[in-house]
């Protein structure tokens, strides 16, 4: 998706300030690859620093997060899956023989609110561990589903993965004709874990260019000339 290219001042900034935010990130030793700054749907201005170029794709992180959430959305608002499913019934096969009953309690949609009940995160995990989906579900659930927030990177992995056990697909896969060819976006690489699940918490990888195709929908709710993605209320 291409955006118009505009001066600051015709979408109301001063060209001072974006100087000014440029000085500001120099002065606190932030490292700069690239930015593109956005307004109206138009971009006013536009920078690399090299050896990074606008065809340079970049980490994205945990926005991969944002990605996961809204692939399970499409899957929900399809009749894919259900905000209701539990992980014992998604993954039998991966489940302590005696679940405990707030793992039993544990729903998708307690996965996306990160509030799955673990009380410390497991780091790295599926890196180096083909069977992380049972070290999830085997991670202790101290707290009931949806009482206790945790930053849970594991958890938007385990997203992914139920989007594959549901799907048959990948996370890039499966949003790539209802997210990234709408856009404009074209092919877009994931990093998988060690069982070949895309890591759907931080592994994605993003030109500028294709990180911006995504903003305008953000603040449209989900449009982008068109009807929303998704029902309103449906998560």
């Amino acid at each position: 998706m291409e955006f118009p290219r505009v001066s600051p001042e015709s979408v109301g900034v001063p060209s001072q300030a974006v100087l000014d935010l440029l000085d500001e990130l120099y002065r606190y030793g932030i490292e700069m690859h690239s930015f593109m700054l956005l307004r109206h749907g138009k971009v006013f201005a536009q920078g690399h620093w090299k050896p990074y170029n606008p065809q340079t794709p970049h980490a994205m992180f945990s926005f991969t997060k944002s990605l996961t959430s809204t692939a399970i959305g499409f899957a929900v608002q399809e009749g894919l899956l259900s905000l209701d499913d539990r992980l014992v019934d998604l993954f039998p096969d991966k489940i302590p023989e005696e679940p405990s009953e707030n793992l039993q309690k544990c729903q998708v949609r307690h996965l996306l609110m990160m509030g799955c009940g673990h009380a410390t995160e497991i780091p790295n995990l599926g890196q180096d561990d083909p069977d992380w989906i049972a070290s999830f579900l085997h991670h202790p659930f101290v707290y009931e589903p949806g009482t206790h927030f945790l930053y849970n990177t594991a958890g938007t992995n385990l997203l992914a993965a139920i989007l594959a056990r549901k799907t048959g697909q990948t996370l890039t896969q499966f949003l790539k004709p209802r997210l990234f060819e709408p856009l404009g976006m074209g092919d877009v690489y994931c990093h998988a874990l060690s069982d070949g699940t895309e890591m759907g918490g931080a592994g994605s990888y993003l030109t500028l260019g294709r990180h911006g195709a995504l903003h305008p929908i953000c603040g449209q709710q989900g449009r982008l000339g068109g009807p929303p993605a998704f029902k309103r209320g449906m998560v």
